[in-house]
Order: C-alpha cells, then sequence, then structure tokens
C-alpha cells in the first residue's frame, strides 16, 4: 500500500521538487492528450461535415477511424481542412513539443535531474508546454466552433451536447462497475 504524504508532512525539498516535476510533468502529457482528443474531435467533424450527409452514424465511422492514430497522423489528416495557417502552426509546434516530452524531455534533462536548479528548469518547461497545449487547445476549440456555428449549432447547444454524452458515458461506466 502506498502511503500518501502531505507538504506539511517530513519530506525534504528535493523530495518535494521532484514530487511536484512530475506533477507537472503529468499535467503537461495530460493537456497534450487533450489536444489530441480535440483534434480527434475537430477532425471527425470536418470529414463529416464535408460528407455533405451528416448523419450519426457517418460521425460515428469518421470518430471510430480516427481514434487510435498518432496525434502526427491525425494532425496530417486535418491540416488540408483547416483554413488557418497560423492555427496549423500552433497545432505543428504543439506535436513537436508532445513528441519531446514523450520521448525524450527525461532523457535530454538527465543531468538536469540531479540538481535543483536543473529541476526548476525542468519545471519552467513544464509549464510552458502547458500554456502552449492550453493554447493550442482553445484555439481549435474556436476554429471548431466557428464551423459549429455555421450548421447553425450554438455555443449553449454544444456545451449541452457534450452535456448529454458525457452523462451517458458516466452512465455506462457505473453500470460497468456497479457499487458493492
Amino acid at each position: 500500500m502506498t502511503e500518501s504524504v502531505s507538504r506539511e508532512q517530513h519530506i525534504s525539498d528535493g523530495d518535494h521538487q521532484v514530487r511536484e516535476l512530475f506533477a507537472q510533468f503529468g499535467k503537461s502529457m495530460y493537456l497534450a492528450a487533450n489536444l489530441e482528443m480535440s483534434q480527434v474531435s475537430a477532425l471527425t467533424f470536418l470529414q463529416t461535415a464535408q460528407s455533405g450527409k451528416g448523419t450519426q452514424s457517418l460521425f460515428d465511422r469518421n470518430l471510430a477511424d480516427n481514434t487510435g492514430h498518432t496525434m502526427g497522423l491525425i494532425l496530417k489528416r486535418l491540416r488540408p481542412l483547416i483554413d488557418s495557417p497560423v492555427l496549423v502552426q500552433q497545432l505543428e509546434e504543439a506535436l513537436a513539443e508532445r513528441n519531446r516530452f514523450a520521448h525524450n524531455f527525461f532523457v535530454d534533462h538527465v543531468l538536469d535531474f540531479v540538481s535543483p536548479q536543473g529541476c526548476e528548469l525542468m519545471l519552467a518547461e513544464t509549464l510552458a508546454a502547458q500554456s502552449l497545449f492550453i493554447a493550442a487547445d482553445r484555439e481549435l476549440s474556436l476554429f471548431l466552433q466557428t464551423g459549429l456555428e455555421s450548421f447553425g449549432v450554438t455555443p449553449a447547444q454544444h456545451r449541452a451536447n457534450v452535456a448529454e454524452e458525457t452523462a451517458a458515458l458516466w452512465e455506462k461506466a457505473k453500470s460497468l462497475h456497479p457499487s458493492e
């Protein structure tokens, strides 16, 4: 069993710094994953809209086809459907940073990790990456909202649809794992 340790308990400053670094790294990867799913959603919406049919069945097929691919492949598919070079550049920068974090962040900082100053540098990079992922996700959401509005879906309707889908997913999850 893992023991939960709060900052107020006996933990060294160095251990606290390392814990914070891992927490912020995890948050960075979480935000990158959110951005990836936003790209999947945007790609699915745009593919479905371009078909001229716009059926739930087609949307579901596109979603199944787009889910599970790498962030790079999703961006490759999405790039020609986005008419904003600035947004494309943001998404490309976010992809490069996500890949660096996923594959090389700790390798690149192997020596930094052993010093408080190095850990501070690493923490600063995680916070910068978080800002990048959040900004790219926000811009993609604004782009997608413009597309939704062109089909008559207001922001309030979109939020209601997301809330409805989320509630349905929670109900499904609860039915798979009933409380004891």
